[in-house]
């Protein structure tokens, strides 16, 4: 009781103080002060007008780290707060909005200035405060990035665009945010913005994120990215190491526009749009495939597995089967697929799977080993039988290995001249490395010639 009587006192004193001008430049110059003593930064700001009953409205909101770098630049914020909760050390507001935000984020050997921000004082307080903002507007902000020295391994390597020498802007935000020690929710109702370098429209990114006793759940999120649609719901509960977290995610019917998503990652192979959907659930080192549909112009690919080894490589066992592939849209998809121009057609495909395999991810995917079989329907006539792929080091070109069962093959659709009436069945071996030198060697029963 004695602990809310003194909080009450210096809430009236408090209120009083914003009430004139001398008090509401006292107020100001405590935030500051207290912000650096905290924070160790500099909070700037340059006019604090109304008071905590009808609203505090700040002009030229400034913060920089604690090496002087200017990290945020607002036009004008705007406080509407509640004291309901105080009593309950809580900090609420009915609505906080921000007018022409400007962030200046810097990257400089592998971390950002926000990063700089840590708590100065002298021992934490016992009594721990929450965070409750029922309305937060963000309008027409920008987020500026540069850096010093070289850029993160992953743009250094070409997979991924250049995050920290560009420009957001058209910044809009919408949402209502709750924090208490123990319990975050966050319900994203409107985000959209304007990637300059490369050229991107975020359209809009809305969801809800709430975390309770050591789990993330995410009930839904939906995207819109360019042409690039997504919704997707899940769970996550951290652990020490990152592989043993859990992981649960399902991703809805989706449509992934690889033209335009290169633009972000150029490492990107498949270059037209793709719809996608799937379930996935286990441990980060362990993860089941319960299911992954895609669909495209070169027909439909359904996979099933598991995935183990992550994040450092991926140990795959996985079943695929394909209808209505054609080799010729599999091109256009994926145009640095080495496929003979004698086999790019339109004729429907039908494709069954096993594949087990190994991929390094730490520096640069590289495939190492694949095997299993493959059964392969409609464009010659059957192929079935094993197959194996090993990369010795990551710079070498893959050795590989097949041996096929050949079923009604018609030469005819491959090679222009070869009589129609030919069937071949029989065996076929194919050793080779790289995509130039390979041999081939076939045993034919004699039926076709008969």
């Amino acid at each position: 009781m004695l602990a809310a009587g003194v909080l009450a006192v210096g809430l009236v004193l408090f209120v009083a103080l914003t009430r004139t001008r001398a008090g509401r430049d006292f107020v100001r110059a405590q935030l500051e002060a207290a912000f650096q003593v905290h924070l160790g930064g500099q909070l700037q700001i340059e006019r604090l007008d109304g008071d905590l009953i009808r609203g505090l409205y700040a002009t030229r909101v400034r913060l920089y780290t604690p090496d002087g770098r200017l990290l945020l630049d607002v036009d004008s914020v705007a406080l509407h707060p509640s004291w309901r909760m105080l009593l309950s050390h809580t900090l609420a507001f009915r609505r906080v909005e921000l007018f022409r935000p400007r962030f200046f984020l810097h990257y400089e050997n592998g971390q950002w200035n926000f990063a700089q921000w840590r708590d100065t004082s002298a021992a934490p307080s016992d009594a721990r405060w929450g965070l409750v903002v029922a309305d937060l507007h963000l309008h027409n902000g920008s987020v500026e990035t540069d850096r010093t020295g070289p850029p993160p391994e992953p743009v250094r390597r070409g997979q991924l665009f250049d995050f920290t020498q560009t420009r957001l802007d058209s910044l809009t935000l919408q949402a209502t945010l709750e924090y208490h020690p123990n319990r975050l929710l966050l319900d994203l109702l409107r985000l959209d913005a304007r990637l300059a370098h490369p050229e991107q429209r975020l359209r809009y990114l809305s969801g809800q994120l709430f975390y309770q006793e050591g789990r993330w759940h995410l009930p839904r999120l939906e995207l819109a990215l360019g042409n690039t649609l997504l919704a997707l719901s899940g769970q996550f509960i951290p652990r020490t190491p990152l592989a043993e977290s859990a992981l649960q995610l399902e991703l809805e019917t989706g449509t992934l526009d690889f033209a335009e998503l290169r633009r972000l990652l150029p490492g990107l192979s498949l270059h037209q749009p793709v719809t996608i959907a799937g379930r996935v659930h286990g441990t980060v080192n362990g993860l089941v495939l319960e299911q992954l549909d895609l669909a495209a112009a070169a027909g439909r690919l359904h996979l099933e597995g598991t995935l183990l080894g992550l994040p450092d490589s991926l140990d795959f066992d996985l079943l695929a089967t394909g209808t209505g592939l054609q080799t010729a849209g599999l091109v256009r998809l994926w145009p640095t697929l080495p496929l003979p121009t004698s086999l790019q057609t339109r004729t429907p495909l039908a494709l069954r799977a096993e594949a087990r395999g190994l991929m390094r991810l730490t520096s640069g995917p590289t495939l190492r080993r694949l095997e299993g079989s493959v059964r392969l329907r409609g464009l010659l006539g059957t192929l079935e039988g094993p197959f194996r792929l090993v990369r010795k080091a990551s710079g070498d070109a893959p050795a590989y290995e097949a041996h096929l069962q050949l079923r009604n093959v018609q030469p005819a659709r491959l090679w222009q001249g070869s009589p129609s009436s030919i069937s071949l069945n029989g065996l076929a071996e194919v050793h080779g490395q790289g995509p130039r030198q390979f041999d081939l060697h076939l045993r034919l029963d004699p039926r076709p010639f008969g």
